[in-house]
């Protein structure tokens, strides 16, 4: 029997082409192993029954928030998104839970200590399957989704803007809405989205970037070498370099793009 220990790791990312290095160790109560999401130097993190927004520079928690279950993946369970408000600056949690009729929206911020309805309440998709896979840019949330027609589903993404705390609909070219495995990153302070395609009979990555309100297709990620296979897209460093998990012939690794040539 196989016994992993997860842990977290802070990286250094600057303009520097060498690889980054680590920066220090996070810590965080042995409860607490899954990670919601980041933003202005905090981290929110989740256990099965409670949420903590976490400082790892200073490694002190600004809040624990007790709430109900909440499954990762693509679920119809309850999802959560964290980010911090552009104006005020104040660290928001979002909660989507989906009920019989419609999705009921809560939001919970630091300098309250409590949970409300959101100001605008006219999120009311009940269709749409959300994926806790989230990113947070510029004060808006975004989710990765699947709507669905008839029998048919879709890609899409929603958006929640934690000042005005609307909901809406991102739109998506056909070939990005069709089927597919499909992902979202921050990429030079934009919304990216990175899905998969086929370059020669090889597993590629087509990368696309959010311009005004449409995606413009930036470039394709494959490897030309017999030796190494690209598993997946981990993100991407402020450079703008795709960070890519490989298998090479002796091990498998999350290397910097130029590494491959």
């Amino acid at each position: 029997m196989f016994n992993y220990k997860q842990s977290f790791v802070s990286i250094v990312d600057d303009n520097n082409i060498n690889s980054p290095k680590q920066r220090v160790s996070v810590t965080l109560p042995a409860e607490f192993q899954y990670i919601i999401g980041s933003s202005h130097g905090l981290l929110c993190v989740y256990s099965p029954n409670r949420v903590l927004i976490f400082n790892p520079c200073i490694r002190r928690k600004a809040v624990a928030v007790d709430m109900s279950c909440v499954e990762y993946g693509w679920s119809i369970i309850t999802v959560l998104g964290f980010g911090v408000c552009r104006e005020t600056n104040d660290p928001k949690i979002v909660k989507i839970t989906p009920t019989i009729s419609l999705w009921q929206v809560e939001v919970f911020t630091l300098s309250t200590g409590a949970w409300r309805s959101p100001h605008s309440d006219d999120f009311s998709c009940k269709s749409v399957k959300f994926s806790c896979d989230h990113v947070v840019i510029d004060g808006c949330l975004y989710w990765l989704a699947r709507g669905r027609l008839v029998d048919e589903y879709y890609n899409l993404i929603v958006s929640f803007d934690l000042t005005s705390e609307e909901f809406r609909e991102v739109n998506l070219q056909d070939c990005l809405a069709g089927y597919g495995s499909f992902s979202m990153y921050k990429l030079s302070d934009s919304l990216a989205v990175v899905k998969e395609s086929v370059d020669a009979h090889k597993l590629g990555f087509d990368v696309w970037r959010m311009e005004a309100d449409s995606f413009i297709k930036l470039y394709t990620i494959s490897s030309h070498s017999l030796d190494v296979s690209i598993l997946r897209v981990c993100g991407f460093r402020k450079t703008g370099e795709p960070l890519l998990e490989v298998i090479l012939p002796y091990d498998c690794l999350i290397v910097p793009a130029y590494l491959l040539g």
